[in-house]
């Protein structure tokens, strides 16, 4: 029998803690994230980790409706992250892409990376 290859929820503690709270095991989160946004091991896609900041946060309410399956009931949570992200439009997307600055050694100062020449 092949044996199922664990994802980023749950390889990284740190990353499943939050989602503790909603009482899904953390390979249904796998499973749904490489449903949903098919990244690689490692990577989380950016309405994924605005959930964690909000779950962090306490400032996400997710109740679960009775009978929903678990595969449902995250699929269902992910919809809704993704739609809130994308409202947050184009500028909000880059700048959540925008993890690193980097350091310009000439002039001592940190600048953030651009995008099709945005600062």
């Amino acid at each position: 029998m092949d044996e199922r290859k664990r994802g980023t929820v749950e390889m990284y503690p740190e990353v499943y803690e939050p989602l503790k709270q909603l009482g899904v095991p953390a390979s249904v989160w796998d499973e749904v994230l490489q449903e949903i946004f098919n990244e690689p091991f490692g990577k989380l896609a950016t309405p994924f980790q605005e959930l964690l900041f909000e779950l962090e946060m306490g400032k996400a309410d997710y109740p679960r409706p009775d009978g929903i399956n678990d595969h449902d009931y995250v699929r269902s949570i992910m919809t809704r992250a993704v739609a809130a992200f994308e409202a947050k439009g184009t500028d909000h997307a880059r700048l959540m892409r925008d993890d690193s600055w980097n350091y310009d050694d000439a002039l001592g100062v940190r600048t953030k990376p651009t995008e099709k020449k945005i600062n």
